[in-house]
């Protein structure tokens, strides 16, 4: 059988996935943003087969997130977009900012890290520098969010 994964995307942002369901059982705060489930072994067959989520962390609360499994695809893609249509008016740009900063910080330590380069806070004088040769001390957000923006994109 060949597995099926679908993903939507709100412009830059993966807002969520249907796929088979794996049964995985993961609370909605734990993805960021929602990744595909695959199958598992050991999903009975007379339960739903299609599992969706919608939301990404940072950003929206998990509250403001959902989900649900259906038998078939169509009904799982049916249910995602009632769901969409429902939380897309709710959100505002500091949603996905928060989301984009996020991804832009995590991006950033990970390649202060490939570089080789310690973040300030592994550093007992609290200083670096960055891959872009600019001096940094703890609290450096300013010039990630602004020097690197996009960074992780």
């Amino acid at each position: 059988m060949v597995e099926q994964h679908w993903r939507f995307q709100f412009g830059f942002l993966p807002i969520t996935s249907v796929a088979p369901d794996s049964g995985a059982g993961l609370p909605s705060s734990v993805m960021k943003p929602r990744r595909v489930l695959d199958r598992c072994s050991g999903v009975p067959a007379s339960s739903n087969q299609w599992k969706w989520d919608i939301g990404f962390y940072p950003g929206i609360e998990p509250g403001m997130q959902q989900g649900g499994s259906a038998e078939s695809f169509e009904v799982a893609r049916e249910a995602f977009e009632k769901a969409w249509l429902k939380l897309e008016p709710r959100l505002t740009e500091e949603h996905f900012e928060c989301w984009r900063r996020d991804r832009d910080f995590h991006a950033w330590k990970l390649r202060m890290w490939s570089d080789g380069r310690p973040l300030p806070a592994q550093r007992r004088d609290g200083r670096s520098t960055f891959f872009c040769g600019a001096p940094i001390e703890t609290g450096c957000e300013d010039h990630i969010y602004s020097a690197h923006r996009g960074i992780g994109a």
